[in-house]
């Protein structure tokens, strides 16, 4: 379909055409979301990212937008009304706009578009217990705190940052009325939030560089407590190969909440072919905010994106197909998926099956699929994931997702579409 400014456009996936953005060919991207209990009111109905581009979900089906004004390579957060869907803000870690897509007024500084954070779950907004117009806005971004000024993207360095935001502020479009101050330094680029069991506050679940903590922070009516240190799985920390440093990119990946707020799985990311990564599977108390029993699925080579299903039973994770002795042009990156229900941790280990290589019924060719891309479960019960192909789309003004229609479904009958 044609895109006209400001106009939404129902996608038809079965005829396998939609507008998407331009240039989103060479991005990957992610909207940092609450667990889905949260879109039952709605809040993640609207969605925006990549390269001035979004989703409403208010009909049932998504809609494209292309009225943002956010470009963001990766990481994105958005906040719709929890009763009404309407868009409130939308931000790429550095920046913030208002529901009228001007940049709102508090920030200390507006970024150019080149300071667009470079990582999946870079920022993440939460809504404030007891306070329903005010949100926490949680950042991870690729700047120099000092100097605040952009940092090039070789610069690995991670602090966890939090922000207020009124949303009773400048008539109605919000205002940021707390500045960014510091959580925490030395963290990875992954975080998620899960509601409490209580229905009322939230985890903030964060996780420690050179470390296997998770720091776990309750965001209560008090305001945000101290992290709480679980000591548990993998260590996310640099990779060494014969003795020498060759990368921090353990810092990416991303931590997914289950939508019962039951599991947590974290992918590790590098981008080595010698190296491979576990995807872990925890569990996760939702009443006292406990990482516990860690379980490795898998050991992986280039994961990035991860979502469970609707129903909590599968999960589905973003990462190549190996094949022994071939470079990295020569593979192909795949979704695979794990039946959670399956009688042990071995067993669930054991029933990964690849959705995108080697699905007899996928409608693409498994060769146009590279590089990393991420899943995000949406209000319609569907996963979707944006991703670059090779070689990129002839018209810029389209771009691929994978859609899984069905996935709850065990193996290929989750029923995943390659669309335009």
């Amino acid at each position: 379909l044609t895109a006209h400014p400001h106009e939404k456009h129902k996608l038809s996936l079965k005829h396998t055409a939609y507008f998407v953005m331009k240039r989103l060919a060479v991005f990957a991207a992610v909207l940092s979301l609450l667990s889905l209990q949260t879109t039952a009111q709605k809040q993640a109905n609207i969605w925006y990212f990549g390269n001035r581009m979004g989703f409403d979900f208010n009909a049932g089906h998504p809609q494209v937008l292309d009225d943002g004004a956010m470009f963001a390579a990766e990481g994105t957060a958005v906040v719709a009304d929890s009763q009404t869907g309407r868009l409130l803000f939308y931000t790429n870690g550095l920046n913030v706009w208002n529901r009228q897509h001007r940049i709102m007024k508090g920030l200390e500084k507006a970024y150019p578009d080149y300071c667009s954070t470079r990582d999946y779950q870079s920022a993440l907004i939460v809504p404030m217990p007891g306070s329903p117009l005010r949100y926490y806005l949680f950042a991870i971004p690729t700047i120099d705190g000092v100097a605040n000024e952009c940092k090039p993207p070789t610069v690995w360095q991670a602090s966890l940052f939090c922000s207020v935001i009124d949303m009773d502020a400048d008539n109605g479009d919000g205002a940021v009325v707390e500045p960014a101050t510091q959580l925490q330094e030395n963290v990875t680029y992954k975080m998620a939030a899960v509601p409490h069991a209580n229905g009322r506050d939230y985890w903030l679940v964060a996780h420690a560089y050179n470390s296997n903590a998770f720091l776990v922070y309750p965001v209560t009516a008090s305001g945000i407590g101290e992290a709480r240190q679980h000591f548990v799985g993998a260590r996310h920390e640099p990779a060494v190969i014969n003795g020498d440093f060759v990368s921090d990119w353990d810092r990416r990946g991303v931590i997914k909440a289950s939508p019962n707020g039951k599991k947590l799985a974290v992918t590790i990311q590098q981008p080595f072919n010698q190296i491979t990564r576990p995807l872990e599977l925890f569990d996760f108390d939702p009443s006292t905010g406990t990482v516990s029993n860690p379980v490795v699925l898998s050991e992986l080579s280039w994961q990035a994106g991860v979502s469970f299903s609707t129903d909590n039973t599968k999960l589905y994770v973003q990462a190549d197909k190996l094949n022994s002795g071939e470079n990295r042009n020569q593979q192909h990156s795949t979704v695979f998926q794990y039946d959670l229900t399956a009688s042990s941790a071995e067993a669930v280990s054991a029933s990964a099956v690849s959705i995108i290589v080697e699905n007899p019924r996928l409608n693409d060719s498994p060769n146009t699929f590279a590089s990393n891309f991420m899943l995000q479960l949406a209000p319609d019960g569907k996963i979707y994931a944006p991703f670059p192909t090779n070689p990129p789309p002839s018209d810029p003004r389209f771009a691929r997702f994978i859609v899984i229609n069905q996935p709850n479904r065990k193996g290929i009958d989750c029923n995943a579409q390659a669309v335009n």
